[in-house]
């Protein structure tokens, strides 16, 4: 069987959808199967992105097809814009094309059709027109209804295709996301933990946030929140924000937490670990996901953490967190409160923590993938 995996805009490694694509690649099975990605290169991309896709998706070879064509022509969010190229580079003979990406190419692809739907959020994006808003559903139900089959992170994600897809419930399948439990939870020696912490400029005491500063990670209302707790405990425990823009730099100043708040460019990967064990919480407290990791991972790594109470991070903490309004500022402050001056919760929700994360390895996605591709043959 030959599978071919599309990775164009799996360009940033930091990126969950990247770092989903990545953990299942790494795991797949050595038999008989020939593997390979696919990368479109748009006019400005170089020997440089070449070498970082090779760097990302190590275990595949991968075909990479040179285009004239901009980015801004050759990737625009949530459609493809030019479906007769798209179906001339993807009839490469793969029995199985497989998209990680939520949506598929509006053109008839040769062979079967795997898609990773893993949420709805665009859907719910309030500063688009209703004209982009339909757009999007349409893109949806068009990969939906293409597809030969669709994998979603949760049961709440599924629901959603189901509610805004119709005839597709016999083709989605709910596979949940993964994280290295060992890597996680092993402890990250004194040394290296000093290393990232005089890296990154950490304070002693810090609460959290691991992801990218998209507005569904509702961080407005977290550091509207932070700025409402008391000014005590705001001295001794600092808040870091993994990833930032210029909304938050502001709000940071308007606010008055210059002091308080630290605002980072990333971080690497293999900086995580430390990054959670020398924490003294974490929160995601989204107002949608597709799954969570951040929470997984930092409960692995015996962290307590702050979760919201809606879309799917109920049932994948499954009350291993403690559960917030994402909407109510005064209830997130609290929650934040809790999380850091209540030992016997914050000793509860490290072992409960422990426990809800060892039902989570990347290993066990990438078989339910493989699985489900092998079922339609």
């Amino acid at each position: 069987m030959k599978i071919s995996f599309y990775l164009s805009e799996s360009r940033n490694i930091r990126d969950g959808i990247t770092h989903y694509a990545k953990e299942i690649i790494e795991r797949l099975p050595h038999d008989d199967t020939d593997y390979r990605g696919i990368v479109y290169l748009s006019l400005k991309d170089n020997n440089e992105t070449k070498q970082s896709f090779n760097k990302n998706f190590s275990n595949v070879p991968i075909k990479f097809v040179k285009t004239i064509f901009p980015k801004r022509i050759l990737f625009k969010p949530f459609e493809y814009r030019l479906p007769l190229f798209y179906r001339s580079i993807m009839c490469d003979k793969a029995d199985v094309k497989v998209f990680f990406s939520n949506f598929l190419p509006k053109c008839r692809l040769k062979g079967k059709k795997i898609i990773v739907i893993h949420d709805l959020t665009p859907l719910y994006d309030e500063t688009l027109t209703e004209k982009q808003s339909n757009r999007i559903l349409k893109a949806y139900r068009h990969s939906a209804k293409s597809a030969d089959l669709i994998f979603t992170d949760s049961e709440y994600s599924k629901n959603e295709i189901l509610k805004y897809c119709e005839a597709v419930e016999n083709k989605v399948i709910v596979n949940y996301c993964g994280i290295d439990y060992n890597h996680f939870s092993t402890p990250v020696n004194e040394e290296q933990k000093n290393v990232v912490r005089k890296k990154y400029r950490l304070p002693p005491k810090y609460i959290f946030f691991a992801g990218q500063a998209r507005k569904n990670k509702n961080l407005v209302n977290l550091l509207k929140a932070y700025a409402l707790i008391d000014e005590e405990l705001r001295f001794e425990f600092k808040l870091v924000i993994s990833n930032h823009n210029d909304l938050m730099i502001s709000l940071v100043d308007d606010l008055k937490l210059n002091n308080d708040v630290i605002l980072l460019n990333g971080f690497e990967e293999e900086e995580k670990a430390a990054l959670y064990q020398l924490s003294s919480c974490s929160v995601l407290i989204s107002t949608s996901e597709g799954f969570g990791i951040p929470l997984i991972e930092a409960m692995a790594a015996g962290v307590p953490t702050l979760s919201s109470d809606v879309s799917c991070l109920p049932e994948v903490v499954a009350g291993a967190s403690y559960a917030v309004n994402p909407y109510n500022i005064q209830e997130i402050a609290q929650g934040i409160t809790e999380l850091l001056t209540n030992e016997k919760l914050r000793s509860r929700l490290i072992e409960k923590g422990k426990i809800r994360a060892q039902n989570f390895s990347w290993e066990s996605t990438a078989n339910r993938l493989m699985d489900g591709i092998k079922s339609l043959f």
